[in-house]
């Protein structure tokens, strides 16, 4: 078990306490969703970290090329879209939420992992939360090329929607 396994573990066991009441991120997040100064701090640095190792991956696989103002950045929204739409599908596909399948070539499997006599092996992980990871990527990717300061814009929208009133004043959607 992987350090990142034993987190997700624990995790697991905070959120089920969670849900018996008790908040296993208190110091970070209050009930009414605010965030502490160390969660604003945690929240941002993280996201810049991610952002950062996102983009300098794209970079190396040659997704951008060498001026970052060649690529277009409509183009870039549009991919975005094309993950959000991706993950529709899958919904529409009755996919469950909670859980991912990976797949092997043309093998799925519940296991991200396989040893097999040439080594180890990584599934390509696949279904709503995998297509909701890619939004995520992308949207991260993009911040990061075109110098978007998106880790400021969400602590601060985040501030923001605390102030407003339930449902935004009564909006339906």
């Amino acid at each position: 078990m992987t350090g990142l396994d034993e987190f997700r573990e624990q995790r697991k066991i905070q959120d089920s306490a969670g849900e018996a009441g008790h908040n296993p991120f208190h110091h970070f997040v209050n009930a009414d969703g605010a965030l502490s100064f160390d969660g604003e701090l945690y929240a941002e640095g993280g996201i810049a970290i991610l952002a950062k190792a996102i983009h300098t991956y794209s970079v190396n696989k040659g997704w951008w090329p060498e001026c970052k103002t060649d690529r277009n950045f409509g183009e870039v929204l549009a991919l975005i879209h094309s993950e959000v739409s991706e993950a529709l599908e899958d919904y529409r596909n009755d996919l469950p939420m909670e859980t991912m399948h990976y797949t092997f070539g043309l093998t799925k499997s519940s296991e991200f992992v396989l040893e097999t006599p040439g080594g180890t092996v990584y599934g390509k992980p696949c279904g709503i939360a995998s297509e909701m990871a890619d939004i995520i990527i992308r949207v991260l990717d993009a911040c990061e090329a075109f110098n978007i300061p998106v880790e400021q814009a969400l602590i601060e929208k985040h501030r923001y929607n605390l102030t407003r009133a339930y449902r935004h004043g009564g909006k339906k959607a």
